[in-house]
Parts: C-alpha cells; structure tokens; sequence
C-alpha cells in the first residue's frame, strides 16, 4: 500500500518541462537577483499558496535573508511569471553559485501541482570597488 501511496504522489507533480526558472542580476557589489518562475505548457502561478524559497549562504556573497515567502510578501507576479528579488552584497571578485530549494504551486486548467524542494541555483557575479 506504501508504494502506491508514493506512485500517486509522484504522477500528481507537474514535470521540470511545465515551469522553468530564470535569474537576473541587478546591481555589482550589491544590489538584488531576480528569481523568475515560469510555468509553461498551460500552467499557471499558484498565487493563494505560500510559496517559499530557502537559500544556502555563500561565504562571499551576504544575503540579507535566506527565507522568503508568498505569504511574506516577497513574491510578486507579472502574467504568468512569480518572482522574488533577492538582496545581495559581495566581498570580492569571484563568481558564486548560490544553492537552495523552493516550494511552490502550478496549476492549469484541470490541476493544480505541488512542487516540493525543488532545487534551484543562481550565480552572482562580484565586482567590489567598482
């Protein structure tokens, strides 16, 4: 019974193909990364569920929070696209990767999906002192 459980909850996910997600970088040594989640193929951004983003510190790039949510009011929405502006300052001139997870809603005409800790990376570039 345990496996069917977990069959079932593994199809009602929506697949990596029906959202995607984009970053841009705002600013050299500080400023702020727009996150983007696109849904595509039909789906849409779950706007009345709190989504929520955990990041990983980097030893180089200062994060003002590691912790943003939907109900927070740190996600916005333009159409279809949610993002969340992410505030940052570096410490030298490397490029950084920054890891975390995002909890978040897609739905479209017939269902909405759950995705749970999903993976997500952005880099930021650092130019210190100029």
């Amino acid at each position: 019974m345990f496996s069917v459980i977990l069959a079932t909850l593994i199809t009602m996910q929506a697949t990596p193909a029906d959202y995607k997600f984009e970053s841009a970088q705002h600013g050299l040594d500080e400023g702020y990364v727009r996150l983007s989640i696109i849904p595509q193929n039909g789906f849409k951004w779950g706007k009345d569920y709190n989504a929520v983003l955990t990041l990983q510190n980097s030893r180089n790039v200062v994060l003002s929070r590691t912790r943003f949510t939907n109900k927070g009011g740190d996600f916005s929405q333009e159409g279809t696209t949610a993002y969340v502006d992410i505030p940052f300052k570096v410490t030298d001139f490397e490029e950084h990767t920054i890891t975390g997870t995002i909890s978040f809603l897609v739905c479209n005409d017939t269902r909405c999906t759950p995705q749970r800790n999903v993976r997500v990376q952005f880099v930021v570039v650092g130019e210190v002192g100029c």
